[in-house]
């Protein structure tokens, strides 16, 4: 009878730390965005020129490879620089990659 009690406070306990581990990886699965800095110095290096306007938003945007209207929204910073040929040119800089998207 010991040995059978044993057994199952070792898996009552195992399971405790297998559900303690996936809390505690779910908690660092939380996605974060680059800092706005970051995408303004990216989208310059990109394009050369005064950042004018830049903000928040959402894109509808076709995945490299994916089917003809397989477009999906996704998280951006649309950013417009005046070039220095005086031209304005509105960059997406994707929030979680930091990206330019073609």
């Amino acid at each position: 009878m010991p040995k059978l009690f044993s057994l199952f406070v070792f898996k009552s306990f195992l399971f405790v730390l297998v559900m303690l581990f996936n809390m505690a990886t779910s908690a660092n699965d939380t996605v974060t965005e680059i800092p706005i800095k970051l995408a303004l110095e990216t989208a310059q290096t990109h394009t050369p020129g005064k950042v004018v306007a830049q903000e928040m938003a959402d894109e509808l945007i076709s995945e490299e490879g994916s089917l003809e209207g397989s477009e999906t929204l996704q998280p951006v910073y649309r950013i417009k620089i005046l070039s220095q040929q005086g031209v304005m040119k509105t960059l997406l800089v994707h929030r979680l990659t930091g990206r330019v998207i073609e």
